[in-house]
């Protein structure tokens, strides 16, 4: 068994190439105006046609870059299905603008399509302002609270509208693309319905964000479930990733592939493992409001965007702990929740 990463390509595809990854899977990157500044992307043959797997931000110079790809690399053949892994704008912003240009089909997990319809027409942030008393009570700055009521619309400007129509995509499902089955594997957490795409006669994953090879994915509460456990959703649904060989190809939406999946998934079990062991010794026989389990979980500066996410990520970590009986939550009278250990601290463990 593999017990550290292998990196097979150096480097990414220059803007506007590819790189062929194994027969007929051909990568290329996006760029992207975040922290994270570029997105893997998938171009798959598939018979007469492409199948294109994600599709980077809706902004021009993606659309400039996807015509390069199409003018230089498609060979007269169309685009006729846009498979998407999640409804986060970097993998699904532009494929509303690759249907209608090829007038392809959408396919995706229906959780996801509907939470991109919900997000795109929540354009006034009515899900983040109906969350506000909620998010205070966290203890973050009212300024950062209504800051949080404008990502609904910075998720509309990052994305083109979808079509009314989509071809549902399930766990265990084959999808079959150039004659070779692909087995959905559905990652939650992250997302509602993240699906990977499993091909076990080239010994290829199309991880999304689910299998990253050296970041984990931000595991956040979602303004529609405040109080979800989607770190347990997460961890659980890692574990069906042992199943892949160890030598399997992981193709990841951000980094370069790798191989040593199952070294891959120890790496995050431990890192959210260590994360709950910050979090249950800085509420030990103490009342801490969440912001201050921040500052245990996260030894550096944050940036107002950046505290935001990482107290999504905290809380995360706060319920699956409550939920777990370890950590119980009470508001106390400055109208603040705060959170203090149950009994004696003990050592979490995730694949519990």
């Amino acid at each position: 068994m593999t017990k550290k990463l292998s990196f097979p390509f150096e480097r990414a595809p220059d803007k506007g190439h590819v790189q062929e990854v194994a027969e007929g899977v051909f990568w290329l990157r996006m760029p992207l105006p975040f922290g994270i500044d570029h997105i893997n992307l998938w171009l798959l043959e598939d018979g007469d046609g492409w199948t294109i797997v994600d599709s980077g931000v809706c902004n021009e110079e993606t659309k400039t870059i996807w015509k390069e790809i199409f003018a230089k690399y498609l060979d007269g053949r169309p685009v006729t299905r846009v498979l998407l892994t999640h409804f986060h704008p970097d993998h699904l912003g532009l494929a509303g603008w690759l249907v209608d240009e090829w007038q392809a089909e959408l396919w995706m997990t229906p959780l996801e399509f509907m939470f991109a319809q919900m997000s795109h027409l929540d354009a006034d942030g009515h899900l983040y302002s109906g969350m506000a008393s909620h998010y205070l009570r966290f203890g973050l700055p009212e300024a950062t609270v209504n800051m949080m009521g404008k990502m609904s619309s910075f998720y509309k400007e990052m994305i083109s509208p979808l079509p009314p129509m989509f071809h549902r995509v399930r766990a265990g499902d084959p999808v079959m693309i150039n004659g070779r089955r692909w087995e959905v594997m559905i990652g939650l957490g992250h997302s509602p319905e993240h699906a990977c795409y499993h091909c076990p006669e080239l010994n290829v994953i199309i991880g999304g964000d689910q299998l990253l090879p050296r970041i984990t994915p931000s595991i956040g509460i979602m303004p529609s479930e405040p109080e979800g456990d989607p770190l347990r959703l997460f961890l659980e649904s890692l574990k069906q990733f042992y199943e892949v060989p160890d030598n399997c190809l992981v193709l990841p939406s951000h980094e370069l592939p790798y191989r040593g999946v199952s070294h891959r998934l120890d790496v995050m079990y431990a890192h959210h493992d260590e994360r709950c062991d910050r979090v249950l010794t800085a509420c030990s026989k103490r009342g801490l409001p969440a912001l201050e389990v921040v500052k245990a979980m996260f030894d550096r500066e944050l940036d107002p965007m950046q505290q935001m996410m990482a107290l999504g990520e905290c809380v995360a970590h706060l319920h699956y702990l409550i939920y777990q009986n370890k950590i119980k939550r009470e508001i106390h009278s400055d109208g603040l929740y705060r959170y203090t250990t149950v009994g004696e601290p003990t050592v979490v463990t995730a694949f519990a």
